[in-house]
């Protein structure tokens, strides 16, 4: 999907893996235009003792900003990650590697980052990332990003919501 606003693409890479291991990986991407980025991830193994992590390479060391936020600064430009889900999880990060484990090992594990690239000095209140929240709900995950709202679905299903304030 794709308009003016954002573009909208899913993907499903379940058969790259050990299908004795992994039932379902699907990663749903939204590109918030110009520079806002929300990646949700539905994994399924086939035994709780499988530990999933969700990783990324960054250019350079992440600097821990509290809140479930890292900045990755690299020359002018700079990257912020905001951890939505899972809400209980250990994240480690070098300049290498940044990792996310959930706590509580489960069958089924979501992952939701919403990041944001911007000018390296702009500050935490100048990245609408920082702010963007997740409310669980029975079936899904509503994401608010500023003043867009989208839902993810359980099951694979998306719905963006456009927040935004009509004019007449």
């Amino acid at each position: 999907m794709s308009d003016t606003t954002y573009d909208y693409v899913k993907g499903e890479a379940t058969k790259a893996y050990d299908t004795t291991k992994l039932s379902k990986w699907t990663r749903q991407f939204v590109y918030l235009k110009p520079d806002i980025f929300v990646i949700f991830d539905n994994v399924i193994t086939t035994s709780s003792g499988y530990q999933k992590k969700w990783n990324v390479v960054p250019a350079t060391l992440p600097v821990d900003q509290g809140g479930g936020i890292l900045k990755i600064a690299n020359g002018a430009g700079a990257l912020w990650i905001k951890k939505l889900l899972p809400v209980s999880a250990t994240v480690t990060f070098s300049s290498s590697q940044i990792s996310v484990v959930p706590n509580s090992p489960g069958t089924q594990d979501f992952f939701l980052h919403v990041m944001q690239a911007v000018d390296s000095n702009k500050g935490a209140k100048q990245v609408i990332a920082n702010d963007a929240t997740v409310v669980v709900e029975a079936d899904g995950f509503l994401v608010n990003v500023g003043s867009y709202k989208m839902r993810f679905s359980k099951d694979g299903g998306f719905e963006f919501i456009d927040g935004r304030p009509k004019t007449p």
